[in-house]
């Protein structure tokens, strides 16, 4: 089990229990926190995923990093509909950037090398999202959303090794079939806490890239991805009405 992963599961516990110890005990409280998800009822929402590391002039081992830095984010905003109580259907959206920059030397070597990649990217998910409620007054859902993902995304690297800088101008369009699992708490009958992680996807992509050094170069991918990324876990708020 990777850290992200228990990351999450710890988060999603500390949430659903710091939520019943908060709990009123009274009939009336108990019914005013939460809400049955039925037919006809609509949900907006959004949920933002981050990552950052900077760091400069650190030894490791036989290399020198003169600077390192690496920042990314995903912010998704979403609309759906119940056509069946605890089952909605809907649509997601996705903007996102990542930077990954890096400079240094080996040891008694004056020659410096780096390599810069940036990249943004734009994302359309129509879903299917399935809420098990958890508690008598449903305030505490698991919930589960199966996704289609169309993603397009443009990028730039640059390696650079002494005086020379190489350019690679990147383009890929990215087709998909995921699962995205969470938890969500209501805070009053419209507000409600949500949190969940991609977790397991089915890609196919095409990448075209430029160079400034060597010929164009064209890719294609199929995989299956289980990989746990911080990127992949987001935290936010949705409203039911």
């Amino acid at each position: 089990m990777t850290k992200t992963l228990l990351l999450f599961i710890l988060l999603s516990g500390g949430i659903i229990n710091g939520a019943f110890a908060q709990q009123d005990t009274s009939k009336t409280a108990l019914r005013d926190k939460g809400r049955k998800l039925t037919k006809g009822t609509w949900h907006v929402g959004a949920t933002l995923s981050l990552k950052s590391r900077d760091f400069s002039n650190t030894d490791l081992v036989l290399v020198n990093i003169i600077n390192f830095k690496q920042n990314a984010f995903v912010i998704r905003t979403e609309a759906g509909y119940f056509f069946k109580e605890n089952l909605s259907a809907g649509l997601a959206v996705e903007y996102g950037q990542k930077l990954f920059d890096i400079k240094g030397n080996v040891y008694n070597d004056n020659d410096i090398k780096g390599y810069r990649d940036f990249s943004r990217s734009f994302a359309i998910t129509p879903f299917i999202k399935n809420y098990i409620p958890m508690s008598a007054n449903h305030t505490f859902f698991i919930t589960n959303q199966t996704e289609l993902q169309y993603l397009h995304r443009e990028g730039t690297s640059e390696n650079l090794k002494s005086d020379n800088l190489n350019r690679t101008y990147t383009t890929r369009n990215q087709y998909g079939i995921g699962i995205r699992p969470g938890i969500m708490v209501f805070f009053t009958k419209n507000l409600a806490f949500e949190t969940n992680m991609g977790i397991l996807g089915l890609y196919h992509s095409s990448e075209k890239a430029t160079h400034t050094d060597k010929a164009d170069s064209k890719r294609t991918e199929t995989s299956v991805d289980f990989k746990f990324d911080l990127l992949k876990l987001g935290f936010g708020f949705s409203y039911y009405f």
